[in-house]
């Protein structure tokens, strides 16, 4: 953990070192400070853009968390109905896979009460 607040820095961030690790609280303070991971760019850094694009460039900087949307939520639904409807409408039309399916999990129930029966009496024998 590194904390250079309040310190009359200057200039860019070293772009090589581990302090681009560091988030930008570890630089609060420093107006004189530029580059990454401060939201404040070098002047050298600055290209001349038309007003749309700069205006563009700043609404995506603020909104960078909105990846989550409802459109993400509704494909996520979909996925998740299809996938439900896949499996159990699978088992429900399908005679011979639904008693393979029970078949299998009748199996791994019996398999670990086998194995809890198992290593129970082996420690009751210990003891």
């Amino acid at each position: 953990m590194l904390d250079l607040s309040y310190n009359n820095l200057s200039g860019r961030t070293p772009t090589s070192t581990q302090l681009q690790s560091f988030g930008a609280s570890s630089y609060t303070g420093i107006p004189a400070l530029c580059g990454l991971p401060l939201r404040n760019p070098c002047p050298e850094d600055l290209v001349l853009q038309s007003p749309s694009t700069a205006l563009e460039t700043e609404d995506i900087e603020d909104h960078e968390d909105m990846l989550i949307t409802r459109g993400f939520f509704i494909c996520i639904w979909i996925g998740l109905a299809f996938g439900f409807l896949g499996f159990f409408g699978t088992l429900a039309l399908s005679d011979s896979w639904r008693h393979a399916y029970f078949k299998f999990w009748d199996y791994v129930i019996k398999w670990i009460y086998v194995v809890i029966a198992v290593n129970y009496n082996r420690l009751q024998r210990q003891c």
